[in-house]
């Protein structure tokens, strides 16, 4: 095969031969070109902007978390300056989550800690209000029980809440 492509290529005159070579030659580079540099450059450009996004998304991130502090720390002090003590927060925010009527009782527990029973409340509630009591006024749960009533959805509760920090 190569025989007969070298007896053709040596049957064409000088200035055939010429234009055949640069033709071979345009139509290889050509073909790196296409199947090598440029799939290449586009991957590299691919990752460099992708590379940026999560540069963006990672600043946008890492300002949203310094907010998110800096709005925990305010509402801890708002709560912590409001005067309002431990027992007067749980009193106030159990009535406005809809939950005033299942309190029995508020105890105090300490200085910096209360215990609170509640009977046939409806457990949705109680856990946002849960959730709300740490994230709004910094106040955690240290002990909880949870236990069954007749009714669906309502519970009887137990629990033990204390301010961070304290």
């Amino acid at each position: 095969m190569f025989d007969s492509l070298r007896d053709w290529f040596e049957g064409l005159e000088q200035r055939e031969r010429w234009m055949v070579t640069v033709c071979a030659v345009l139509v290889s580079v050509s073909g790196i070109y296409l199947l090598l540099v440029e799939p290449y450059l586009d991957h590299r450009q691919d990752l460099m902007t992708q590379a940026e996004e999560q540069r963006e998304l990672l600043a946008w991130m890492q300002g949203a978390a310094a907010e998110i502090q800096a709005l925990e720390r305010a509402g801890r002090q708002t709560t912590a300056g409001s005067g309002q003590s431990l027992f007067g927060i749980v009193d106030s925010t159990s009535k406005e989550a809809e939950l005033g009527r299942a309190v029995r009782q508020i105890t105090p527990d300490g200085d910096h800690s209360v215990r609170v029973r509640m009977e046939s409340a409806r457990f949705d509630y109680t856990l946002k209000w849960l959730q709300a009591l740490e994230s709004e006024h910094g106040i955690e749960v240290t002990r909880v029980t949870f236990d069954q009533t007749n009714q669906s959805g309502r519970v009887n509760v137990a629990l033990t809440l204390e301010r961070e920090g304290a």
